[in-house]
């Protein structure tokens, strides 16, 4: 359930370091003819990019803290009627050897 969640923002956060990856690698050639003001816009929308991927990756992590929470209520209520039926096995092998 979580991991669809994961592979959904998958294709999202690989767009966004491959436009990364580009914008660097053409960019240093590029680096003395830019404007201050375009570099100034870029590394705006790259802090907003990489919020965006930041807030994604938050509420993942709170989707798989749910899950987890969810899972050791279950574990928990196995352990408990797994040691419920332990103890109705001993009664029962108690009450069959005094018999």
């Amino acid at each position: 359930m979580v991991w669809f969640a994961i592979l959904r923002h998958a294709p999202a956060v690989l767009a966004a370091a491959e436009a990364l990856f580009q914008r660097t690698k053409t960019g240093r050639a590029d680096d003395h003819t830019r404007s201050i003001e375009m570099r100034i816009d870029e590394l705006a929308e790259s802090s907003r990019a990489s919020a965006e991927v930041i807030q994604d990756m938050a509420k993942q992590l709170q989707a798989l803290a749910m899950v987890h929470d969810v899972t050791v209520r279950h574990m928990r209520a196995a352990i408990g009627i797994s040691v419920a039926a332990s103890l109705v096995a001993v009664a029962a092998v108690v009450i069959a050897f005094v018999r």
